[in-house]
């Protein structure tokens, strides 16, 4: 976090080594750099004994420090891959942008003599490997002040399908999801698409006006958005399936991730905090964290809109658990009030329900319909 309990960053991979200076409360100050800290969660770290070896990056020994001196890229399942062998596990943030359409990658500690960047396979011609790649049109990279090294993906186009960042052994790795590919003939089929019934389990959400908790209308909705999507062609992955199951934020999005989901989206019903007046605040709403996700949740929250009738208010970003993953976009739609009366009837109503499944589905079809 950028202070103690404050605004989250990029959060870091296990072995990666810290220089801790301090610590508030619960949580541990660490010096990124000259001019910056960051603040981690103790139960987040551990200490290791004197001896550091790069075959046992967690070990305490030499102030986390390497030189940069190739950048590397390739291809996997997953997309273009940016590679950076360092001579131990760094920390780093990552800053995304869509305008412009841009990934940049800042590594702390680390000092640039950069000779070249080139393919990691060197058995195949540079010019046509690196016309393969499918999402990065350009990389740059500088030494912005002493001990922090940055490197810039420029993406194709101006839209981005998610990013992850990890290390491989010593080598951080910057990876850059390739566009899904799907059908000519205009159907889901090929997509994979992570559907989230929000609560569940011993997590009832709000309560309706006639005790109905929310979990229960969340997965009524869901299932029938699932049904939508498969007969349109999506494979479909549903983080859980009955009201029984309680399955926590961290799991939702780890079930999202390992399955290679190309969009998660997370529905929700929504409610007011006491003293509020919810004959004033109500409708349809959208949420995004991560400025991948921002096109779609607009897309999702006006489908919703002009399926089911409610009041517009508003597409908006929210640090929500289902919302900060970056490996695809994934929103957060609050379809109506559990305690507005009026739309609360409407949502019990299965036809409604119906609609409200067709409004996802429409504006799924139209986020992807944009080239």
């Amino acid at each position: 976090r950028v202070g103690p309990g404050a605004g989250r960053i990029t959060p870091l991979v296990k072995g990666v080594r810290l220089l801790a200076d301090g610590w508030h409360g619960d949580e541990m100050r660490i010096l990124y750099s000259a001019n910056k800290h960051v603040y981690i969660s103790k139960s987040g770290l551990s200490t290791g004994r004197i001896g550091w070896q790069p075959s046992t990056p967690g070990s305490s020994g030499p102030l986390p420090a390497s030189t940069v001196r190739t950048i590397n890229t390739r291809k996997d399942g997953y997309g273009d891959a940016l590679l950076l062998p360092l001579s131990q596990r760094l920390p780093y943030q990552v800053e995304q942008s869509v305008k412009p359409n841009k990934v940049t990658l800042k590594i702390y500690g680390a000092t640039q003599d950069t000779d070249w960047v080139s393919p990691a396979d060197t058995d195949a011609d540079e010019i046509s490997k690196r016309a393969n790649l499918e999402m990065v049109d350009g990389i740059s990279f500088r030494q912005v002040q002493d001990g922090v090294f940055e490197v810039t993906a420029q993406i194709k186009g101006d839209r981005q399908w998610g990013y992850k960042v990890d290390y491989e052994g010593t080598t951080l790795r910057l990876r850059v999801k390739h566009a899904p590919r799907l059908a000519a003939d205009g159907l889901l089929t090929g997509l994979r698409i992570c559907v989230d019934p929000g609560h569940g389990g011993t997590e009832s959400g709000s309560i309706g006006c006639n005790g109905m908790k929310e979990k229960q209308l969340n997965l009524e909705m869901s299932l029938k958005f699932k049904a939508a999507l498969e007969r349109a062609g999506a494979h479909v992955i549903m983080t859980r399936t009955t009201d029984a199951e309680t399955v926590s934020l961290d799991e939702r999005v780890n079930m999202a991730v390992k399955a290679d989901a190309d969009l998660l989206i997370s529905v929700h019903n929504n409610a007011l905090p006491d003293g509020r007046d919810p004959w004033k605040e109500h409708g349809t709403s959208s949420y995004w964290y991560q400025p991948q996700s921002t096109e779609l949740a607009r897309g999702l929250k006006d489908s919703l809109i002009s399926a089911v009738g409610f009041p517009d208010i508003g597409c908006r970003f929210q640090n929500l658990a289902l919302c900060r993953p970056t490996a695809m976009p994934a929103v957060l739609v609050e379809v109506g009030f559990m305690i507005h009366p009026e739309e609360f009837a409407q949502m019990l109503d299965p036809v409604v329900q119906e609609r409200v499944a067709e409004g996802l589905l429409k504006g799924v079809h139209r986020y992807l319909a944009r080239k």
